[in-house]
């Protein structure tokens, strides 16, 4: 006779798939559609609703698409533009503050300092 406690579980031979940490009661789950009701009949008229209020709504967000797309490409073009005025404006100030050391340099020079070349 061996030696098996009838209140433990049985052990899983090799052959047995391994089980679930989270096995799910299949009592609580309901079926998704129920065998014995009937399929629901689609009317014409209203499939071609459907398709229009579809359409009219595809329309609409390629609109919003369109106008954000637009209104990017606008965006992009004035930053654009504002980065090439701000270098433009940089430049120009970066000559104008070294101006009164080209002019020192030249009237060192004619002075006769070496080494001001």
């Amino acid at each position: 006779m061996s030696d098996v406690d009838p209140t433990s579980p049985p052990e899983a031979s090799s052959d047995d798939p391994p089980e679930q940490a989270h096995d799910i009661p299949t009592d609580s789950i309901e079926p998704t559609e129920d065998p014995s009701a009937e399929p629901e009949v689609l009317e014409v008229e209203d499939l071609v609703a459907a398709l229009e209020a579809v359409s009219q709504e595809r329309d609409h967000n390629l609109d919003q698409l369109q106008r954000v797309s637009a209104e990017f490409a606008n965006f992009r073009k004035q930053t654009d533009k504002r980065n090439t005025e701000f270098a433009a404006q940089a430049g120009a100030r970066l000559a104008e503050a070294l101006l009164p050391v080209l002019d020192a340099c030249d009237a060192a020079a004619q002075q006769g300092v070496e080494g001001v070349d």
